[in-house]
């Protein structure tokens, strides 16, 4: 029998994110932000968390050929069509470049942190990356 922790974290984590991209801040608009750029840092941790859990989703549950590349595909069209989805449906959302510019980061970094440190994620290099 399979465990399927990894792929059910990953659905969670995405239905959070897509939660907190359509939902009606609680945050008055005249407060003052705790620190400046929050939003990117947010966007950044979110699709950071992402990359790593379709990461493990991929080279555990999921079989593919070249996990660490699907997944980073798979996070970015997710981040694009959060960003439409924003842009369609609601009306006091709006997706910046710079937000853009934050998923593709954590992506990024976290693609980087498994390719120079795969023990420390526990994932075997030999089965990230097959050319």
């Amino acid at each position: 029998m399979n465990n399927y922790f990894w792929l059910v974290l990953s659905l969670v984590w995405l239905g959070l994110i897509i939660y907190t991209s359509f939902s009606n801040p609680l945050i008055e608009d005249n407060a003052e932000p705790w620190f400046k750029h929050r939003d990117q840092h947010g966007h950044c941790v979110f699709y950071a968390l992402l990359s790593l859990f379709l990461s493990k989703t991929f080279t555990q549950e999921i079989i593919t050929q070249n996990p660490l590349f699907s997944r980073a595909k798979v996070s970015l069209i997710f981040g694009f069509l959060i960003g439409l989805g924003q842009y369609f449906f609601t009306y006091d959302h709006y997706v910046t470049f710079l937000d853009v510019l934050a998923n593709a980061h954590g992506i990024v970094l976290m693609v980087v942190m498994i390719y120079f440190y795969p023990k420390l994620y526990r994932f075997n290099i030999k089965t990230l990356i097959c050319v």
